[in-house]
């Protein structure tokens, strides 16, 4: 879950929009620059691009990361 202050990027569950977002001090999410609801007038989002929480083992994170970048999934031209 990104840091409560960050600003991320979430879809709105009721249209699907991308929206930039920032999540408040109480967790919630709030759409930038629309006010509370996304324009269509939902108000439920899902945040994409969650980072790792930062009470999450750093060794389990930094392992994952290079398990993803393994030269061997990307073909070389």
């Amino acid at each position: 879950m990104p840091v409560r202050g960050d600003r991320s990027v979430a879809i709105c569950q009721q249209c699907g929009t991308a929206l930039a977002v920032r999540i408040q001090a109480d967790g919630s999410i709030r759409p930038i620059g629309t006010g509370t609801a996304c324009s269509c007038g939902g108000e439920s989002f899902d945040v994409i691009g969650d980072r790792p929480s930062e009470t999450a083992d750093s060794d389990a994170a930094a392992e994952e990361t290079a398990e993803s970048d393994d030269e061997s999934a990307y073909p070389r031209p």
